[in-house]
């Protein structure tokens, strides 16, 4: 099936100027062929829509949703885990515990080996 969508202003609305070209004015209908978007959407056996604010857009989406509907997959959320913090706590026991063993070391050795066992 196919469905068209008509998207512009109405036909007969004001003329607007184009900056594209030179300030020149512009009709902003005669690009919308609505015949032949009604033949086209005849001929694909589907409907023809015709779009002229926003909320006619989402209505119109929400209409081919219905007319045509499709399988969404069922997206499943998995929870992020950051893991970084255990091997980042690891590597800085490992530079730090060596520096508090040797210092309690001297000490030990200061204070005599007695003390030590």
């Amino acid at each position: 099936r196919i469905y068209t969508v008509g998207v512009g202003a109405e036909p007969g609305a004001l003329p607007q100027p184009d900056e594209e070209r030179g300030g020149a004015l512009h009709d902003p209908s005669s690009e919308l062929d609505e015949p032949l978007l009604r033949q086209i959407a005849e001929l694909g056996q589907g409907r023809y829509f015709r779009a002229r604010t926003l909320h006619d857009v989402t209505a119109i989406n929400d209409a081919i949703n219905i007319l045509e509907p499709s399988a969404t997959p069922l997206v499943q959320g998995q929870p992020v885990v950051e893991l970084y913090p255990w091997p980042l706590a690891l590597a800085w026991l490992l530079m730090v515990l060596p520096r508090f063993a040797s210092e309690r070391l001297a000490r030990a050795v200061r204070q005599g080996w007695s003390r030590w066992r």
